[in-house]
């Protein structure tokens, strides 16, 4: 290209890599949004090494954030729409089923002073229920999304009835609730 149009010309066709961008969420979404879907998966890689998981680090102790637990969400979103389901599934085999103790608020009460539920995005939770229909598991798939189904419906009750979404008593205003009630009926939606 440089030879046919021209230093300038080949200068705007750049492509990005995972070492052209800012080693961050930003330089990740620029990844995204030019559709370097492997860049992205590289740049994922390098991004949760930082925080101390990753490569290398599969059944050493290590400490999540909200930050890295949306990293390993996009991450395997990433590789399931690269089409590599077996990666994927391999790389979510740690997590076990999304409800180990390290995946709490409530284990890292010197982070999250006061937090209380489950860190792992919502969408991370879909995704690995839909995986196994890709590694040719549907009725595994459904399973994971009726239990899933099944954790809505009951948060929407609680949250109907005046609790806390996990039951407790709340202290949490009215429009706090409605909002709630919403983000719950959407994520119910999701799953149906």
């Amino acid at each position: 290209m440089l030879r046919f149009l021209g230093e300038k010309a080949a200068a705007k066709r750049q492509v990005l890599n995972a070492d052209s961008v800012e080693q961050s969420f930003v330089g990740l979404k620029q990844l995204i949004s030019c559709r370097n879907w492997r860049a992205a998966v590289d740049l994922c890689g390098r991004l949760l090494t930082a925080h101390g998981q990753g490569y290398g680090k599969s059944g050493l102790l290590t400490s999540h954030t909200t930050d890295s637990l949306q990293l390993w969400f996009v991450r395997l979103a990433l590789l399931v729409k690269l089409g590599l389901f077996q990666n994927a599934e391999m790389e979510f085999e740690p997590f076990g089923n999304l409800d180990q103790p390290d995946l709490y608020y409530e284990y890292y009460p010197h982070v999250y002073p006061g937090r209380r539920g489950s860190m792992v995005p919502f969408s991370m939770r879909i995704l690995h229920a839909e995986l196994q229909q890709y590694l040719g598991n549907p009725q595994e798939s459904l399973d994971r999304l009726h239990k899933v189904k099944t954790v809505c419906s009951k948060i929407l009750a609680n949250l109907e009835q005046g609790l806390a979404e996990d039951g407790g008593m709340s202290s949490v205003t009215q429009e706090g609730r409605q909002a709630s009630i919403r983000l719950w009926r959407s994520r119910l939606g999701r799953v149906m």
